[in-house]
């Protein structure tokens, strides 16, 4: 029953509130309007579409690294959207980062075009068979796509990543060379990776371990092309976010 109400948050704990909707690392440093969303998923306390706007737009990490989005230097080329979720995907790199305890400098990231869904794997390097392993995660994770969308990396032309998709029956279509613009959803989603694991190294944290909840924080969050997040189109609602972790 208490799914269907709100908790009234006295004034002493609304700040502790935004810090777990906000800044926690399945809050994400999100936006104004997620932050929004998702505290008023649980929580009441007057004034919230003031207090929560001023909480955001005030917070030091958010605003040192997010970028503004009034200037491009060209437009995004987009495909074609598929009829449905896990049919084709986007796919990448990502970094170099710092080096992590486990030997990983890079991430492998995947979008899918119906869902927006994101898949963050993290890799030693970025050789064919290891980026290979990354592709084989993803396809055991979400299944067999039909049709795997790249730029002309050779991460992703050489002989093994081609054998891997011949023998699971896998298309293969790469983007005109230099123009990394026409990734437009994976090119998206690595500057959002990078500001939310940016707060959170700046904290002192290491960004492989806050990797899985970055991306819980991505997947959770309304993706402004499609006005819902991909948890909700695949799961029809929201995932639990704990009103325990105040």
């Amino acid at each position: 029953m208490m799914d269907h109400y709100q908790i009234v948050i006295p004034e002493a704990l609304i700040n502790t509130v935004l810090k777990v909707v906000h800044d926690s690392p399945l809050g994400g440093h999100c936006g104004i309007n997620n932050t929004l969303d998702r505290a008023k998923e649980h929580f009441f306390f007057p004034r919230m579409g003031k207090i929560i706007p001023d909480y955001v737009q005030s917070c030091h990490l958010c605003q040192i690294r997010k970028v503004s989005n009034k200037k491009t230097k060209q437009e995004i080329v987009s495909f074609p959207t598929p009829a449905e979720p896990f049919q084709v995907w986007q796919m990448d790199l990502c970094g170099p980062y710092p080096l992590s305890v486990n030997g990983n400098t890079y991430v492998f990231t995947a979008v899918d075009m119906f869902t927006k869904l994101l898949f963050a794997y993290p890799l030693r390097n970025k050789d064919a068979i290891t980026v290979c392993e990354a592709i084989y995660r993803m396809f055991t994770t979400y299944g067999v796509c039909q049709t795997l969308i790249s730029d002309r990396g050779s991460e992703f032309t050489n002989k093994c990543t081609a054998e891997l998709c011949k023998l699971l029956e896998v298309t293969q279509e790469f983007t005109p060379a230099f123009a990394h613009h026409c990734l437009g959803a994976c090119e998206r989603q690595h500057r959002t990776l990078a500001e939310r694991l940016t707060t959170h190294v700046l904290k002192g944290k290491s960004w492989e371990n806050e990797l899985h909840s970055v991306t819980f924080s991505m997947n959770s969050s309304v993706n402004n092309s499609i006005d819902f997040s991909p948890f909700e189109i695949l799961l029809w609602e929201t995932p639990k976010f704990s009103a325990h972790s105040i």
